[in-house]
């Protein structure tokens, strides 16, 4: 459906296809861990009250981004997989999940476990081969349908959009000292 997506989602799809379309694996690998890294290191040393600290109406905490990111990313790792291997994943990504965390979750274990995707992240595109059909595709949300590296390349656009959610509420009036 593309008249439905705007023209910045076109842009960013024409971006993730373009990038995609001959590179190899250990080739987007960088962007895409640099960019976790990144995020990562925003996380870093965040306290429990800062963690839950939000600006209302709606908007996430930063322990919120992080477990949507956690929880996504594991979808997207699925997705890229079975996408390599030829077949349809279980089930597609889907960017509106987040599943609340628990009253006691810690923004360090959240943290942790992002690292721990990190690798197994990167274990997998590793071992997988760079000739894979980029003929099977999975309906993103807002880009329409994409590949397995092109939903690899997608991880980098993800975490980079939500760097930039925990930059500005680090900046926010209000925020915890």
């Amino acid at each position: 459906m593309t008249s439905s997506r705007t023209a910045e989602q076109e842009q960013v799809r024409a971006y993730l296809l373009a990038q995609t379309r001959d590179a190899a694996w250990l080739g987007l690998w960088p962007r895409v861990l640099q960019t976790r890294l990144e995020l990562l290191e925003a996380l870093r040393g965040v306290t429990a009250e800062q963690a839950r600290f939000s600006t209302g109406d709606g908007a996430w905490s930063i322990l919120e981004v992080a477990s949507h990111l956690l929880e996504y990313s594991t979808s997207v790792r699925a997705t890229i997989e079975a996408l390599a291997q030829g077949r349809q994943p279980a089930a597609a990504p889907v960017l509106s999940v987040l599943t609340p965390p628990s009253d006691d979750a810690r923004l360090t274990a959240v943290r942790d476990d992002l690292i721990r995707d990190a690798i197994a992240l990167s274990a997998l595109v590793a071992s997988l081969p760079d000739d894979i059909s980029l003929d099977v595709t999975v309906e993103h949300d807002w880009f329409g349908p994409l590949h397995a590296k092109a939903w690899f390349l997608f991880q980098r656009v993800h975490d980079m959009d939500h760097l930039r959610q925990v930059t500005s509420l680090k900046a926010a009036e209000g925020y915890p000292g």
